[in-house]
This record gives C-alpha cells, structure tokens and sequence, in this order.
C-alpha cells in the first residue's frame, strides 16, 4: 500500500506555487523530530535547469559527538563537518563510496550538529529529466537511495552549505502517510539506532539491510549472500587508513587540502577534477566500472587482472560461479593513471624515521612527476573495456593493501627482532604467503649484505605507490635506518646500497601483494563474498 498515494490525490500534478516552502524554522528544532516529519513534504530542486522533485519517503537521523554513526562524532568541528554545525536549513552535501552524493538537510540550532540525510523520494514532478540522470532507469529505480536522490536532482558539491529557498527548496504539502521506524543503513557503528524513518507499505523506499552490524567472523563461510560493491570499496578504504603509517590528522589534512584545490576551480575546470579525491586518499583505488549499489555475491581477484583475466571471468560464470566483480591489486583506468599521487606519502613516512620533512617532499617530487610521464602513454583501459563489454563490475585496491603488508611485515620484524640478517630472510619465509613463493622459487632473498650481519634499524618500505628514488637511500641511511625491506629495488638502488653499506632485503613483489591483499580479504569474504583467486594470488586466512 502506498499510503501517500491515497492520501494525496494531486501528488502528481504538484505545483510548487501553490506550496508553501519550510523555512529555517522547521529544521531548528531536534533532529529525530525533523527527519521523521520530513515524510511526506517535497524536496525540489533546479540545480540543472529542469524543475525535478519527488515526495521524501525515507529519511535517517544524524546526530551530534553522541552519535557514532554521525560525522559529527569526530572531536569538534573539521572542514568535513562544520556545515552540519552551521544554521538550519541548509544542505550538507558530501561524495561518498567513489561515486556518489549524498544530500542532507542541516537541522537543530546554529552551533549545534544535526543533520538529516534524503534516502529515498517517489517522483512526482520533472520525471523524465530525472529519469534521464538516472540513465533511463524508471519507476522506483529513480530515487530509491540516497546517491539515487543526488543524482536525479542533478545535486552536487557545490551545493554543500547553501539554503534551501534556492535552488533546492522542500516544500510542504496536504500528505498524510504512516510512519516506520529502524534502525540505520550500512553503518558499521550506531546502526542499532532507530533513526531511520520511512514511509510505511512505499515501494519506493530503499532496499538497503538496517539496523545490522556486518559480521565480522573471518575463516570461510558460506555462500550464497551479497555485499554491495559499494561497500566492499569503503571496506579497503577504511583498512588502508587503519594501516596508513601516518596520522588520522595527516590523512585528513590531504583530503583537506583536495578540497581547497576543487573549491578554486572554476565550473569547467571542475568536470576534469575527480571528486573521489575529496574522501579517499588513495587515487590508485578506484571503482572503475560498475554500480556502486551492485549486489556482489562473488569475486575474482589477484594481483594483475589484464584482459585474460576478465575473459576467465566471463568462462567461470558461464560454468557456474557467481562472480559480479573483478578485484585487481595493480590499478587499471583511473587509478592506475593517478599512481603518481600516491607516491607522496612517502616522504610522510621517512620523515617519520627523521629525514627532514622539506627535504623528504624534495626528494620524492621528481620522482612521482618522472612515474606520471611513465604512465601517460599506456593504454590503461584494455581489462575496464573488456570488463564494461561483458558486465562485470572492476575495482582496483592498491595502496590499502600496500599499507596493510607494509604494517604487518613491520610489526613483525619489530616484535621478533632477528638478530642478522640471515634471521631475518627465515622470519619472512615463517609468514605462509613469502614462503609459498619460496617454494615457487621467488621468495624472500637478501640482495645486499651478508647473512650473518646483524640486522640493526630494519625498515619496511613497502607502500606508496612504487619504488622512490634512490637518493632516499642516502637520508635514511644518515637517519640510522641499517636494513630496508622492500617488495622489489631496482639494480641501481642496489648499486647505491652498497655504496652505503645499506642492507637490502626483497621480500618478494607478487608474495607481498599477494599478503596485503589477503589482509584485505579478511574482512570482505566474511560478509559471505565468494572468493575466487588466480594471477598470482593464493588466498591464506586469518583468524
């Protein structure tokens, strides 16, 4: 039953002349309040020209530092959330999962954080324009989601922070409907709330799970449930922030600093800037094709997923196997094109082990520039194409698993403590992944030093995009660092290490890979993704 529908006859000839627009009032009072009787008004916008606007139908309530599902519950105010402080009324508006927008309405008195965030809508006015955003698709597959409502009303950034009256402007109109009541959608903290409101028997509300935490079980489970593509991608995100080597605060600062850079731009220059900057700080992890909204049930992944691979993708479905993405190691398309920009991190990270900061940034500039020229003329869209061409979604999720091998090797080392360097090559191969590879015949290896030198400050330099320069080698050298780890140095860094006396350990390229991935692993299958391995990967699990 669409009890909006047979309270209010007029809902699709709606005319907002006839309508009296909610002014800052009725957003200034509790947040709960405001999202549950936001059911029913009209949200219009006319962002992109055409009048587009549809019944609000589902709501959530965000709350302030009390709420862990919030923005808000972060220490104070940050650039991300000050517009949830700022006055009621306005638009909180932020990209979010690589793909989409997400609209909320500022709610609560100036000062005070709130917000309320638009899940879902049923059109009433402008369909067809909202239908064509929406890339044909019609009926409640236009607005039934919350980046489904960005996207139909043609709402983006640069609506953050502006009032309603505008452009975008919610409405009040003669609908009665019956309220519902949950828990939230896809939160992994705060999701028991009942802050999700929804118009009771609406078809089209979302069709997101609420009000349940994602198991976090490892080891094998079983088949046959999905984990939206969407989320597998926040998944990596969030474990390569987790594992980053530098600080929260470090992280926030560059996504601080893409901000400012997008907000200079002006409307042309902003189509070529790629928003997912502005909330994952690793352009070499991308979503290269496929709706974030997507229901994976399986995936195929290893470190290289060239076109061979996408073909073996296709002949395993056809025989059975329920595989909706490739997940690829080494980024395609998008990210592998702005490889570059991850590369400076790592002059965060040898300043952490004392070389000068200016000095560091000086250090790895060059080098990021040379890798840029290195990657513009490679055809880096072949495995996506092929992808798009046969269905399947593709993901990349490089520096995530380079942080995470990184840590991991690192905690390691720092808490057996070989004592040479011979040790220190037979604690690598103890790790599954590095001696499966010794086994194949690539496995750890020391490349400069003899076994039986000790080890001293052992470094493990094994994230931030690829191989730094080698003049690195000197600074880290002079700030006490006696032996690197590393996934591959180039014969020249070789050469210079031994100038240095500089001890050089290759844990292996595809084993390292193959480890941090796995790492990633652990926290995706257990949401019962099925996980099919090749191209060097070979899955190892970790309870």
């Amino acid at each position: 039953m669409r009890v909006h529908r047979l309270q209010w006859h007029a809902v699709n000839t709606f005319d907002s002349n006839a309508a009296r627009p909610l002014g800052s009032d009725f957003f200034a009072r509790p947040t709960e309040v405001v999202a549950r009787e936001l059911l029913g008004k009209v949200l219009v916008s006319t962002v992109a020209g055409a009048v587009c606007g549809g019944v609000i139908v589902e709501t959530e309530a965000y709350l302030g530092a009390h709420d862990p599902g919030s923005h808000a519950s972060t220490k104070g105010i940050t650039e991300r959330n000050r517009v949830m402080y700022g006055p009621p009324g306005c638009l909180y508006v932020y990209f979010t999962y690589g793909n989409h927008h997400m609209v909320n309405l500022v709610t609560e008195r100036e000062g005070t954080a709130g917000a309320v965030l638009i899940r879902a809508l049923e059109p009433v006015v402008g369909i067809d324009p909202m239908s064509a955003r929406r890339g044909g698709r019609t009926g409640v597959q236009v607005a039934n989601g919350p980046g489904k409502v960005a996207e139909a009303l043609g709402i983006g950034l640069e609506q953050n922070g502006q009032r309603l009256g505008g452009p975008v402007v919610v409405y009040d109109a003669e609908c009665a409907v019956q309220v519902a009541q949950s828990g939230r959608v896809g939160l992994t903290s705060g999701h028991e709330l009942p802050l999700r409101f929804y118009v009771a028997g609406s078809e089209y509300v979302s069709k997101g799970r609420t009000g349940q935490k994602p198991p976090t079980r490892r080891g094998r489970v079983r088949e046959g449930t999905t984990m939206r593509l969407k989320d597998i991608y926040r998944t990596a995100i969030d474990a390569g922030i987790e594992a980053d080597g530098r600080s929260r605060e470090e992280i926030d600062q560059v996504l601080a600093a893409s901000k400012k850079e997008h907000e200079a731009l002006d409307a042309d220059e902003k189509r070529f800037f790629d928003t997912e900057r502005l909330t994952n700080p690793y352009d070499d992890t991308r979503i290269a094709f496929g709706d974030p909204e997507l229901e994976v049930r399986g995936l195929i992944t290893g470190i290289d997923m060239e076109a061979s691979e996408v073909l073996l993708a296709d002949r395993l479905r056809e025989k059975g196997e329920p595989i909706d993405l490739i997940l690829a190691h080494h980024p395609e398309g998008p990210g592998y094109a702005n490889l570059h920009r991850v590369m400076h991190m790592q002059a965060d990270l040898w300043a952490a082990r004392g070389v000068g900061l200016g000095l560091a940034d000086a250090l790895i500039g060059p080098r990021a520039e040379e890798i840029q020229r290195r990657i513009l003329p490679v055809n880096h869209y072949r495995a996506i194409d092929a992808a798009r061409l046969l269905g399947l979604a593709t993901m990349s999720c490089h520096t995530p698993a380079d942080n995470s091998v990184n840590r991991f090797v690192q905690e390691l080392i720092d808490a057996e403590a070989p004592r040479t360097l011979d040790d220190l090559v037979k604690l690598l191969r103890s790790v599954p992944e590095y001696e499966d590879a010794a086994l194949k015949g690539y496995g750890p290896i020391l490349v400069q030093g003899s076994g039986s030198k000790r080890c001293g400050s052992v470094l493990v330099d094994m994230t931030g995009g690829t191989e730094g320069p080698k003049e690195a080698l000197d600074r880290l050298s002079q700030a006490g660092v006696d032996t690197l780890v590393g996934m591959h140095y180039s014969e020249e860094h070789k050469k210079h290490a031994e100038e240095l006396k500089l001890n050089l350990v290759i844990a292996g390229h595809v084993s390292s890979d193959t480890l941090g991935m796995n790492l990633i692993l652990d926290r995706i299958e257990p949401q019962a993704v099925k996980v099919i391995c090749t191209s060097g990967m070979v899955r190892v699990r970790r309870s």
